[in-house]
């Protein structure tokens, strides 16, 4: 078994991110189709395999390993305890005979979903950070926008001192007085 798998857990999908990863999918095969890389009868095969996946990765709760690669370890719809390696190929009796699978089209979509998730999650975080940014230039904004104290002058609990050292001094009186600067 080369390369890194990740287990996930099929109940965890998000619904919304595993029917774009399927209509892409679909698209895929009409486009590849009016392209003439498929034939009618290869594109209605997909299809049927892409609903086949679909509805297995939408009601199962199964864990499911999946590699780096995009391939991935689907179990058996007719054999318990066994597991299809579905990559470019697939080790079921279907892909076989007809050279295309359920499994197979499971592991693309969890692929293409993958894919999906990691751009959503750039995108927020471009946004987060479009959001910081601005907030930051508002920050800079009421900075530039405040009004400076006249040179010279500290202001303190609304008491304007000459300069420094009578600010000092009211702070030193004050912690002498009250012990609350120390």
């Amino acid at each position: 078994m080369p390369g890194q798998y990740t287990q996930i857990n099929l109940s965890t999908l998000n619904i919304d991110t595993l029917v774009e990863a399927v209509d892409a999918a679909r698209a895929a095969v009409a486009r590849k189709l009016s392209l003439g890389k498929l034939t009618e009868k290869q594109a209605t095969h997909w299809q049927k395999a892409i609903s086949q996946a679909y509805d297995y990765l939408l009601t199962s709760d199964d864990t499911i390993l999946v590699g780096s690669d995009g391939s991935a370890f689907i179990p058996s719809a007719s054999e318990t305890n066994v597991f299809h390696h579905a990559n470019g190929t697939c080790s079921c009796k279907g892909f076989t005979y007809h050279k295309h699978c359920w499994h197979q089209a499971a592991a693309r979509l969890i692929k293409r979903y993958r894919e999906r998730e990691q751009q959503q999650r750039r995108e927020e975080q471009q946004q987060r950070q479009r959001e910081l940014q601005a907030e930051a230039n508002r920050q800079r904004q009421r900075r530039e926008a405040a009004p400076l104290m006249p040179p010279g002058r500290l202001r303190v609990d609304d008491n304007l001192f000459k300069d420094e050292s009578d600010a000092e001094r009211a702070f030193r009186e004050a912690d002498e007085l009250f012990g609350i600067y120390s």
